[in-house]
């Protein structure tokens, strides 16, 4: 077991070091076989180890046993790679504690070439609290009484919550993966991509198609009136769009049954007005046959002004 940090680098190599050692993030660095060779006080923190217990041993010390098996394979295959990018893309990754207790971590892979032979060093960040308020989001979305439903930039759905199963008649799993246009008619699809990339280009929360009837598609082929609201959402893996989608049939429904109720008014006013019109028009040809018959000046000027 190597006696110190620097037995593996020269004098440039420790100003590489000092720079890892002041790295808010736990840097660990290990050779091609994954013996540990170096790590920095945050990587003690983050694993509960000292370093004098971390080097020289096997990276796997770090890693949950149920992932360890997979692991040399998946080393090999970065060693083969060698260049820098986010470990396990698309997977979620777990730190080992000294205590056996285990963390969601985000970890960044660099290989680094030195006289020695390739040696890769990693940067691990413990994702803890972010996982809590995604949860957090997770669980918020999930009560929503509205069908919640995240897309990423390619419209493809990400997540859906319990009201969107009741609103589309899908489970999710037969959303999740699919493109959102499957919720949408098949007359508006043909111009959804187009608007989806407009709202990219200038994303901000607001209601959707303002201005016009939006409709969804339920999974037996019916059409409903909905509402939607759209909110842009920065997520560690990309940006996402998060649309709330309101059911308004009901609404639709009242708003038929209250312009039905104010139309029949409408008549029933202008019937009103035209049966008074002719009313008074048989009143005022009475009053102008008797004021013709009659030969008192003065009443025959009452029934006059009485036609006025």
């Amino acid at each position: 077991m190597p006696s110190n940090q620097f037995d593996h680098f020269g004098n440039t190599e420790e100003m590489m070091y000092l720079a890892v050692e002041a790295s808010p993030s736990g840097m660990v660095m290990t050779d091609c076989e994954g013996k540990i060779v170096m790590v920095n006080s945050m990587a003690e923190k983050l694993f509960g180890y000292s370093r004098q217990e971390l080097i020289g041993n096997s990276l796997e010390i770090l890693i949950p046993e149920r992932f360890r098996h997979q692991h040399p394979d998946y080393r090999q295959s970065y060693i083969n790679e060698s260049k820098s990018r986010p470990m396990g893309h698309g997977r979620d990754l777990y730190g080992l504690h000294k205590c056996g207790k285990e963390f969601p971590v985000e970890v960044g892979l660099n290989p680094i070439e030195t006289k020695h032979g390739t040696f890769v060093l990693a940067a691990i960040v413990d994702i803890t609290d972010r996982k809590y308020a995604e949860e957090m989001i997770r669980l918020a979305v999930e009560a929503s009484p509205n069908g919640m439903i995240m897309t990423n930039c390619e419209g493809t759905i990400m997540m859906v919550n319990t009201a969107t199963e009741t609103l589309f008649g899908y489970q999710r799993e037969e959303l999740i993966g699919q493109p959102v246009e499957l919720l949408i008619p098949e007359s508006h699809r043909v111009h959804h991509p187009k608007l989806r990339n407009n709202y990219l280009k200038e994303p901000s929360t607001r209601a959707m198609g303002h201005g016009r009837d939006l409709y969804g598609l339920h999974k037996s082929g019916k059409e409903f009136p909905v509402e939607v609201g759209l909110n842009p959402t920065p997520t560690p893996r990309g940006f996402m769009v998060l649309a709330s989608v309101i059911d308004i049939t009901q609404r639709k429904y009242q708003e038929a049954q209250l312009k039905a109720a104010l139309k029949e008014k409408d008549l029933l006013l202008s019937e009103i007005h035209h049966r008074v019109k002719n009313n008074l028009q048989i009143i005022d040809s009475l009053l102008g046959m008797q004021s013709d018959q009659l030969l008192n000046d003065a009443a025959t000027s009452v029934l006059k002004e009485s036609q006025c």
